[in-house]
C-alpha cells in the first residue's frame, strides 16, 4: 500500500517503448528486403515491410500469425485498460471486449494454438480463451510493486530465445523489444514504485505475450519437432516442441488459478478482488515485498527453462519437468502460511489490513498505517482510489482519522476478474 499520490500511467510508457521499437525494427527489415531494384531509401520499400505476414516458413526469418493482429489487438487491450484507469468499467464490461478483441485477432491473424491431430477444429477456440487466460493472469498478477513487470520481462526473455532458437528471428526481435521495454520500467516500478503499471500496461503486454506465444509455439513444433516438417530436425516430439514456449506463463496461471480455487472454497465472488494471490499471501507469511517479488522472479527463471530447452530432446522431458515443478512446489509452501494483517492489526469485516492499521466497520479499506479510517463506504480518496477492497486494498481518504492514502492500483478489479 503506497501511503503517497503514486501515478499509474507507466503503461503508457512501456506501450509506446515498445511499439517504437519494434515499429522501427519492422521498418529496418523490410527496408533490408527490398525487392531486387528498388534503389536504397525508396518509396516501393516500405509496402515491403507494413504489417507483412511473419510467416516462419518465409527464409525463417518470422512470424506464423499476422503482425497487424496482433498489433491491433495489443493497441485495443491498451486502450481497454486506459480507459479502465481512468473510469473503471464493471469486470463483465471488460471480459466482454475483452471476447471481442481476442476473437478479431484470431479470425482476422489467423492466430491458433497448435493441437494435436483430430483437434485441429478447436485450435482457433483454443487460441482466444488462452488470450483470455494470459492477458487476466498478467493483470492479476499485478497486485505488488514490480511484480507483473518484472515476470513479464522475463517471459518476453524466453519468448524471444524460443523464437530465436527456431528460425523465426523478427518474432524473437519483436518479444526482445517488450522485454527491454517492461526491464526499463522496472527501474520506476520496483519497490517503492514511483510510477504503476495500471491495466493498460498489465492487459497489453498480456495479451501481446499470449498471442506471441501461440505462434512462436508454432514455430517450434517446425523447427523441432521430430517428423512435424519437411527436412525438420530431429527433436523433441511435435507436441512436446509446441507446448514448450508456454512454459514462461507458468507463474501467472499459478498464481490465477491458486485465487480462483481459494475463492471457490470460501466461497467468495470470482470477480471480486482480494489478498489471496500468491504474492499476498507470500508477504502474510513473512516475507518483505522485495523478497516475495524477487523469490518470484527466481520462480519464473526456473519454471520457464523448459521454454529453451525442451524442444531439442537432448535431455528428457522429464527431468527438465523438474525445474517449473520445483519452483511452483517452493512458490506453494512459501505462500502456505497465509493470513490476513501482517501486524495483526485488526480489519474490518470487508477487508484485510496489511499495514496494522485499524479499518472501519464493513471493510473500508486500510488506513495509514497505525491510524484509523472512517465509516465504511467513504467514497474515492483524495487521488482518485477506489473505495472498497481490491487486490492491494483501494481506498483514499477514507473520512476518519487518518491521513491522504494512495493505495496501489495494481491487481485492479480485473480485466475478466481480479
Amino acid at each position: 500500500i503506497h501511503h503517497a499520490p503514486t501515478p499509474r500511467g507507466g503503461g503508457v510508457a512501456v506501450f509506446l517503448s515498445a511499439a517504437g521499437c519494434i515499429a522501427l525494427a519492422e521498418l529496418l527489415a523490410g527496408y533490408a528486403a527490398r525487392p531486387p531494384g528498388v534503389p536504397p531509401g525508396g518509396a516501393a520499400a516500405l509496402p515491403a515491410m507494413a504489417f507483412a505476414p511473419w510467416d516462419a516458413a518465409a527464409a525463417g526469418t518470422g512470424w506464423s500469425g499476422g503482425a497487424a493482429a496482433i498489433s491491433a489487438g495489443t493497441a485495443a487491450c491498451f486502450l481497454l485498460g486506459l480507459t479502465d484507469d481512468a473510469r473503471p468499467l464493471g469486470p463483465w464490461t471488460k471480459l466482454a471486449l475483452q471476447i471481442a478483441i481476442s476473437a478479431a485477432a484470431v479470425l482476422w491473424g489467423g492466430l491458433a494454438l497448435p493441437l494435436p491431430p483430430g483437434l485441429e477444429a478447436l485450435s482457433m477456440p483454443a487460441a482466444v480463451l488462452w488470450l483470455l487466460l494470459i492477458a487476466n493472469a498478467f493483470n492479476l498478477l499485478d497486485n505488488m510493486d514490480g511484480l507483473c513487470a518484472g515476470v513479464a520481462a522475463i517471459a518476453a526473455m524466453f519468448l524471444s530465445l524460443a523464437a530465436a532458437d527456431a528460425g523465426a528471428h523478427r518474432a524473437a526481435l519483436a518479444a526482445a523489444c517488450a522485454c527491454g521495454a517492461l526491464a526499463g520500467f522496472l527501474v520506476h516500478n520496483f519497490h517503492p514504485a514511483r510510477v504503476f503499471l495500471g491495466d493498460a500496461g498489465s492487459l497489453s503486454a498480456g495479451f501481446f505475450l499470449a498471442a506471441s506465444a501461440a505462434v512462436i509455439s508454432k514455430d517450434c513444433a517446425a523447427a523441432h519437432g521430430a517428423g512435424a516438417a519437411p527436412g525438420g530436425a530431429a527433436g523433441a516430439g511435435w507436441h512436446i516442441a509446441a507446448a514448450a514456449p508456454l512454459f514462461a506463463f507458468a507463474i501467472p496461471i499459478f498464481d490465477t488459478v491458486s485465487v480462483m480455487l481459494i475463492r471457490l472454497r470460501e466461497g467468495r465472488p470470482l470477480l471480486k478482488g482480494d489478498t489471496s494471490h500468491v504474492s499476498h499471501r507470500m508477504e502474510a507469511s513473512g516475507f518483505g515485498r522485495r523478497e516475495t517479488v524477487l523469490a518470484l522472479y527466481l520462480a519464473a527463471l526456473l519454471a520457464g527453462l523448459p521454454a529453451i530447452l525442451l524442444p531439442h530432446g537432448s535431455i528428457p522431458a522429464w527431468s527438465l519437468l523438474l525445474f517449473p515443478a520445483a519452483a511452483l512446489a517452493a512458490v506453494a509452501v512459501a505462500a502456505a502460511g497465509r493470513g490476513h494483517g501482517r501486524t495483526g492489526g485488526k480489519s474490518g469485516p470487508g477487508a484485510a489490513d496489511l499495514t496494522g492499521g485499524e479499518s472501519g466497520p464493513g471493510g473500508a479499506g486500510p488506513g495509514a498505517a497505525g491510524g484509523k479510517s472512517g465509516p465504511a463506504g467513504t467514497g474515492p480518496g483524495a487521488t482518485g482510489g477506489k473505495s472498497g477492497t481490491d487486490d492491494g486494498g483501494t481506498s483514499g481518504l477514507a473520512g476518519g482519522m487518518s491521513g491522504p492514502v494512495t493505495a496501489k492500483p495494481d491487481g485492479d478489479a480485473p480485466a475478466a476478474c481480479s
